[in-house]
């Protein structure tokens, strides 16, 4: 999984689960954001902060809107990068990427 969105503005991500067995969604981005979760999913709460699953052939989408307030200024800045990966299977992973506008 690869995205990018915008900080301050809602963020949507659509998960489909195309293989043959459950997988979890988690980042420690969801720790101190709101998701509201639609589809087929449920939400798990792990020692980390919560993941969100999928069962085989389901899909769920998350809704969600992350500010830049946390954000440590770094040579990423103006870019947040979030590592996503499945709390079920930790090998599949992937990345988002949340872009912050500044100015007019």
């Amino acid at each position: 999984m690869s995205g990018y969105g915008q900080e301050g503005n809602p963020t949507v991500v659509v998960v489909r689960n195309e293989d043959g067995v459950t997988h979890g969604f988690y980042s420690p981005l969801f720790k101190d954001t709101p998701v509201r979760l639609e589809g087929d999913g449920y939400r798990v709460e792990g020692k980390d902060g919560p993941a969100f699953r999928v069962d085989p052939g389901k899909t769920m989408t998350l809704h969600f809107t992350r500010g830049s307030a946390t954000a440590p200024l770094t040579m990423m800045s103006p870019l947040m990068r979030h590592v996503i990966w499945c709390d079920m299977h930790p090998d599949v992973k992937g990345e988002l990427f949340i872009i912050e506008r500044r100015g007019g």
